[in-house]
């Protein structure tokens, strides 16, 4: 027997290699069959036929094997001449004719070295062409009586009609011997006569690899394992094609542009694909190079009308196609798909570049008025200069608006950005398309992702001395056109928003009482919070005088923002419920999640525990229609506040960590910093305390400006909280000092609690004197961090321990009492169980039960 080619690994085949060990077993029971392999090049039959061979070895079936050649000088029976030879190997003629019978003189004459004339026998009569099939049947059944054989031939389509027809009789003459017989081949190669003469063999068509098999060869092809999207695509490009995928993975190592759709078709593809192209006839190529154009799926009448034939034509056509294995019809009848879209890429590659113009201009036309604006956009743009830019650039709007009320960002951005470049560089009209671009990338990615359009848009609009298109372009950069997400501390942000507020005209606009909403929101932390609450009153007042709802919701935005502290917590109520009802009633979604969230935190600071899961679930159902994570990952964030209320840390830790992974797809600093608060809170509450403090140094260092750097007094108390050894008392005289200046806002009710937690556990007396008479106006409502990150329950708990610090007992009974009730009502047993914690060591300092 001849020896195996070295094994190598085969990935997905295993159901029908399993198949081709199961016909060797049945034939060494003596049940002999003829499986026919079948596939377009690069499916894997030769691999599958190498490995089928060497797992019968491992079974100890002896296996021989051939493969057919395609050119000048083979000679007939070529297949059968290398299967004697294997049988053979390592006997001589007298040896072989002793082993298989008086009939093999007439097989040994396909074995020039073994035939004692040296010469192929005259073929020419039927009755000489039996004998020698007769005499192969009888050699292969004799060699069969020593042992079990399997029999492969591959590229059997390269076979004469002669070798076939021995194959045939063979496979009728061998029933009851133990031989298997395999052959492969293309069947979109194999004649017609020669399909004929296998009608007794069982086909098995290799399929194409499905996504995880693809990954997998992938991974054995570069040593690295690509991820589920990447594996789809490739699957999709090839159709799952093994040879492809390999040379597509090997080329994508070194160049991952390799694997985008529409790339370059690798040389080695594009070699074996062009060979099959060129065995179809002129007509049929040029008419598949039209529908390479209509796309990778493509209708007959659509075709037709593109290509100026009859439909009839074009049927008769791609019939050719599907015989040639490259395209076949769908569902219905009348689409027609590529086998893989290395098919298509491969035809629009070999058309001109003004054949392609001129296809796509009448792919465009034929497509007629019902069909989807972004095919025809598509078409339009790629048929300029044939078509008029701005008539292209106007349908890629079109099917860019459209993109964006149906959420498809991507879709969105990439129409947005083809239509700039087709407007001409200082038109109004490519603004617009710049600032429709920054609101898609914004959506998709973040605002950072969208910025660079709206700074172009920006200059552009300078240059126009557009006024308008400056107030749009900053009010994009800021925080995209709805402003859910301002950047603090951003100064190009704010010169840009100055410089637009600047520019404007006198007198009420709603775009004016917009840039004022937006910069009232920016100036936090940079600017007096008199000028912060300036900003937001004068936008606010504007907006009610022009009666616009769009401008009314963001006045009320800003005025929530400037007037975040525990003094209008209730007003804060108000005014988030009347941001909710006018977006909502405009069909502003963005505008309605706003009102929410305000309603989220105000709910939180006045301990309205059920109503406050109420308004949690109506936002996150909301959040959830838009699909964008700037939105959703609030939801996430506030079922980890929630878990945390009833004490279930490990679930809190769960949804920090979910939070930030959906916030940070697109950037989101909030998402960032918020999640790590409540991460910081569980960590605190389940005693993990080893890394709290580089932490916590690491989160409040992101605010330096605002006063929170690493030697801060708010700094050091948030520190003391996680180790009171001692630092604690320093860092809170520092604190009463820096009180005064420090601003009411969304951050000092909870600096406060801290403030009260560090004295409980390193109490001064004057210190707490002054943190007690600073919360006391604050006792009916609860303390929380950040946007509703985290909630630490009543004030009246922390008014406790500090009345307990300065030894009013009475008063602090009374507080916990008070904390004990609201905290309950929150449905919040976390907190319930800390005031029940500082009332036992309150009343333990005190030496009383």
């Amino acid at each position: 027997m001849v020896d195996a080619p070295a094994r190598s690994a085969l990935v997905g085949r295993d159901e029908v290699l399993e198949v081709v060990l199961g016909a060797a077993r049945d034939a060494r029971e003596g049940t002999s069959r003829l499986l026919l392999l079948t596939g377009e090049p690069g499916m894997g039959k030769t691999r599958v036929l190498r490995e089928a061979a060497a797992r019968c070895r491992d079974l100890g079936i002896a296996t021989v094997g051939a493969t057919c050649w395609r050119g000048d000088g083979v000679p007939a029976f070529w297949p059968w001449t290398q299967i004697l030879r294997g049988c053979g190997a390592g006997r001589d003629r007298t040896q072989l004719v002793h082993r298989w019978g008086p009939l093999a003189t007439d097989a040994l004459s396909l074995v020039p070295e073994l035939d004692e004339a040296s010469a192929r026998p005259a073929l020419e009569s039927d009755r000489t062409r039996f004998r020698l099939f007769d005499a192969l049947a009888a050699a292969i059944s004799a060699e069969a009586r020593h042992h079990p054989l399997v029999i492969t031939i591959d590229d059997l389509h390269w076979a004469d009609l002669g070798s076939l027809r021995a194959l045939g009789f063979m496979a009728a003459h061998t029933a009851d011997r133990p031989v298997l017989l395999v052959a492969a081949y293309r069947d979109a190669e194999l004649d017609p006569d020669a399909a004929a003469l296998l009608e007794r063999g069982e086909r098995m068509a290799l399929p194409g690899l499905l996504a995880d098999e693809v990954a997998e060869l992938m991974a054995a092809t570069t040593g690295t394992t690509p991820d589920e999207p990447t594996a789809r695509l490739v699957a999709r490009r090839t159709g799952g094609n093994p040879l492809f995928v390999r040379e597509l993975a090997a080329l994508s190592a070194a160049d991952a542009t390799t694997l985008r759709p529409g790339a370059a078709v690798p040389g080695g593809i594009r070699a074996v694909l062009g060979r099959r192209l060129s065995r179809l006839g002129a007509p049929c190529r040029e008419l598949l190079g039209v529908a390479a154009v209509v796309g990778a799926e493509f209708d007959v009448g659509v075709l037709s009308a593109a290509a100026g034939t009859s439909f009839e034509e074009t049927s008769a056509l791609l019939g050719e196609a599907a015989l040639a294995g490259l395209a076949h019809a769908g569902e219905p009848p009348t689409t027609w798909t590529f086998v893989h879209a290395l098919v298509r890429d491969t035809l629009y590659a070999g058309l001109s570049a003004t054949g392609r113009a001129q296809t796509h201009r009448a792919v465009a036309a034929a497509l007629g008025p019902d069909a989807d604006i972004a095919v025809v956009a598509d078409h339009l743009a790629l048929a300029v200069p044939l078509v008029e830019p701005a008539v292209a650039a106007a349908a890629v709007e079109t099917a860019g608006r459209r993109a964006l009320t149906r959420l498809a960002f991507e879709d969105a951005a990439a129409a947005f950005e083809r239509a700039a470049a087709l407007r001409p560089a200082d038109s109004t009209e490519r603004v617009e398309a710049l600032l429709a671009l920054g609101e898609a990338r914004s959506a998709l990615r973040g605002t950072d992702h969208g910025r660079a359009a709206f700074t172009t848009a920006a200059e552009t609009a300078r240059r126009s001395d557009r006024s308008d298109l400056l107030a749009r372009a900053a009010l994009g950069y800021a925080a995209g056109l709805g402003g859910f997400e301002v950047r603090l501390l951003d100064p190009g942000q704010l010169d840009l928003l100055e410089e637009a507020l600047g520019a404007m005209p006198a007198g009420d606009s709603v775009l004016r009482a917009a840039l004022l909403a937006r910069l009232s929101v920016a100036v936090t932390y940079t600017e007096a919070r008199q000028r912060q609450a300036g900003l937001a009153d004068e936008s606010l007042a504007m907006a009610r005088r022009l009666g616009d709802d769009a401008a009314v919701v963001q006045g009320l935005v800003a005025w929530a923002d400037a007037h975040a502290g525990p003094d209008d917590a209730a007003t804060r109520l108000t005014a988030a419920s009347e941001i909710v009802e006018r977006a909502a009633g405009a069909g502003d979604v963005a505008g309605e999640l706003l009102g929410r969230r305000l309603r989220v935190v105000a709910l939180a600071e006045l301990g309205a525990g059920p109503a406050l899961d109420l308004e949690v679930a109506a936002y996150t159902r909301l959040a959830r229609t838009t699909r964008q994570p700037l939105y959703t990952w609030y939801g996430s964030l506030w079922a980890g506040a929630r878990a945390l209320r009833e004490g279930r840390v490990d679930a809190a830790l769960g949804y920090a960590q979910e939070a930030a992974d959906t916030g940070g797809r697109i950037g989101s600093r909030n998402a960032r910093m918020l999640a790590e608060v409540l991460r910081l809170n569980a960590l605190t509450e389940a005693g993990r305390l080893e890394d709290l403090e580089a932490r916590y140094r690491a989160l409040l260092a992101e605010l330096p400006e605002a006063g929170w750097g690493d030697a801060s007094p708010v700094t050091r108390v948030y520190l003391a909280r996680v180790d009171p050894s001692g630092a604690g008392e320093a860092a809170l005289a520092d604190l009463v000092a820096a009180l005064e200046t420090l601003p009411r806002d969304s951050e000092w009710l909870p600096l406060l609690c801290t403030a009260a937690e560090v004295l409980h556990d390193a109490p001064d007396p004057d210190v707490a004197a002054r943190v007690h008479e600073l919360l006391a106006p604050h006792g009916d409502l609860c303390g929380v961090e950040g946007i509703q990150a985290a909630w630490l329950g009543s004030i009246r708990r922390h008014l406790g321990m500090l009345a307990a610090v300065l030894g009013r007992d009475a008063e602090a009974e009374a507080h916990f009492a008070a904390a004990l009730e609201r905290n309950a009502r929150a449905g919040a047993p976390l907190q319930v169980a800390h005031t029940h914690r500082v009332l036992a060591e309150s009343r333990g300092r005190a030496g009383r039960p």
